[in-house]
């Protein structure tokens, strides 16, 4: 009850604010005589060509301190990892961003019919607009529902969503910058700070890709564990209780989310490369309904 009172707050601020901007966008930068209503431009050969790889290039010199300068954006995508894969299985989730994230005890049918009839929305919407990238996210999103809510039992839902959290570091950081080239509809769009927020994705993503990378070479030095293994199950993070609850091994823990790196960075550049080479006239996705652009 607590996460759809706080979604539907967040809903209504949002109406509010677009209404108060008179539906127009906020910090547009007008190219070319553009009106004041105009989007900042979603093509271009900074936009399409040069944009990714310098934030990729700022990314890797800032991945040994990205953990300190941008930890509210990494602990952000963690939390959201763990209550992505709560929400997955049915349960209630609140993403608190301070280290941790509310979770019910046992799976309610209402988060599952909310689950689906969201991803079931954003795959109308797709197909309407014919946009490949939104189709492919929901359609893997109700994959996970149908997994996490159906075919496993409690003990690996548990190891699912300990896994989760540092997964959510790798994962939600793609779709940002996947997000990053899609023209979102009017209350949605954000013009000028996808700029930013991609930066900010690119340089979680590497942090965390190089962490689990050099991890995989030596699992157990390599992995944070918080308190020692050696203690009580309760006071370790995620990858403790992965071990001593699920029983993973160190190199388990390592090699899967070390393959997560390599899938989503994989994930980045097949992006990067599609919408580098695709016509404007045929960029579907960038015409959104509703929209009069």
């Amino acid at each position: 009850m607590v996460c759809l009172v706080a979604a539907a707050i967040a809903v209504y601020l949002g109406i509010m604010i677009h209404r108060q901007m008179g539906g127009s966008a906020w910090m547009n930068a007008p190219a070319g005589g553009a009106a004041p209503g105009d989007r900042v431009p979603q093509e271009g050969f900074f936009s399409n060509t040069l944009a990714v790889p310098l934030a990729f290039g700022v990314a890797w010199v800032l991945k040994d301190v990205w953990w300190a300068l941008g930890f509210v954006f990494h602990f952000t995508c963690h939390e959201l990892g763990h209550s992505l894969v709560a929400w997955l299985g049915g349960y209630w989730s609140l993403p608190l961003f301070v280290g941790f994230a509310l979770v019910s005890g046992e799976p309610s049918y209402v988060v599952i019919a909310f689950m689906f009839a969201v991803e079931g929305a954003g795959l109308w919407l797709a197909v309407r607009r014919r946009s490949a990238p939104l189709f492919i996210l929901c359609a893997a999103l109700a994959a996970g529902q149908v997994f996490l809510s159906f075919l496993t039992g409690k003990p690996e839902w548990s190891a699912w969503m300990h896994f989760g959290g540092c997964a959510g570091e790798l994962v939600l950081p793609v779709l940002l910058i996947v997000t990053y080239y899609l023209r979102l509809p009017d209350l949605l769009r954000w013009d000028f700070f996808r700029y930013p927020v991609m930066v900010a994705a690119m340089c979680s993503l590497i942090a965390a890709g190089n962490h689990w990378s050099q991890a995989s070479a030596d699992p157990e030095t390599g992995i944070l564990w918080g308190e020692s293994i050696t203690k009580s199950r309760d006071t370790g993070n995620d990858m403790v209780k992965l071990v001593r609850e699920s029983g993973w091994t160190p190199s388990r823990i390592a090699d899967r989310y070390a393959d997560l790196t390599r899938v989503c960075s994989g994930g980045v550049v097949v992006c990067y490369l599609w919408f580098l080479f695709q016509t404007p006239g045929r960029r579907r996705e960038d015409a959104p309904v509703g929209d009069g652009a």
